[in-house]
């Protein structure tokens, strides 16, 4: 089922990315005007203001699905809005290094390679495992995961896999960027380094991971209010181009147990 151009959530789950109208959460407040339908999408894919003002509108409204998911207090922009103790964030990595820790680990199915997530944004790494909790990203081994930690695990573990230096641009990009990736470097920077904490950083990203969540953004299996308006304009032969382009600029996010 479809609602608004976008697939709806689950059956009884709410999302920040599901809904067309603000103050969606009880006792949970986001910004008035956000549309959070086609709209959003086509807007942002015309870059520019819009897209600006769309992106800084739904980092507002992650923050609130975070404070929503694990019950904290929202997290503010920048890695030091994100409070973890990186000592203890070893001990939780654990189980996580089981996978995300072994050079070229595959996801059984769909295959693809498990994506890298040393050095990658502390406040993006929270909001991820928020996500997955709540199911807004459907994978039955990380909502597992995710569910299993506290508010305080998630940011000691983020702390951890994006050390006290996460990759940083170099301000340089490698090759021409992609016609299809002008509106992504808005968020994803031109060298894949996330212009905010926000956001994640792509550089170096195995390329099939890439591939198959700009197409399950595409598909709907995501949510996410841009991504899945951005990825809806996307074609198979755009999505190969952006993948292949992010998974090739360096600095790259690294394997934690390959460096640590």
């Amino acid at each position: 089922m479809r609602r608004n151009g976008l697939r709806a959530a689950p059956t009884g789950l709410k999302t920040p990315f599901s809904e067309a109208t603000s103050g969606i959460f009880s006792g949970v407040s986001v910004p008035s005007g956000v549309r959070i339908n086609d709209e959003t999408g086509r807007s942002a894919r015309q870059g520019g203001n819009k897209m600006m003002c769309n992106r800084n509108r739904f980092a507002a409204i992650a923050a609130a699905f975070i404070a929503l998911v694990f019950g904290v207090p929202a997290l503010g922009d920048g890695a030091a809005a994100v409070s973890g103790d990186a000592a203890h964030g070893a001990k939780v990595a654990y189980t996580c290094l089981g996978c995300h820790g072994i050079a070229d680990y595959r996801n059984a199915a769909p295959n693809y390679h498990v994506p890298k997530i040393g050095g990658q944004h502390e406040a993006y790494l929270v909001s991820a495992l928020a996500e997955y909790r709540a199911g807004a990203r459907p994978h039955p081994t990380m909502k597992a995961q995710a569910g299993s930690m506290t508010a305080q695990e998630a940011r000691d573990l983020a702390a951890y896999l994006a050390t006290a230096t996460p990759v940083a641009s170099s301000g340089h990009a490698t090759g021409a960027l992609p016609a299809a990736a002008t509106t992504c470097s808005a968020c994803h920077g031109a060298d894949g380094v996330g212009i905010t904490a926000d956001y994640p950083t792509l550089a170096g990203q195995h390329a099939d991971y890439i591939e198959q969540a700009l197409k399950a953004y595409r598909k709907g299996g995501r949510q996410n209010a841009i991504m899945n308006g951005m990825a809806a304009a996307l074609t198979d032969a755009d999505i190969h181009a952006i993948a292949a382009y992010y998974a090739g600029q360096t600095p790259s996010l690294w394997i934690p147990a390959a460096t640590r």
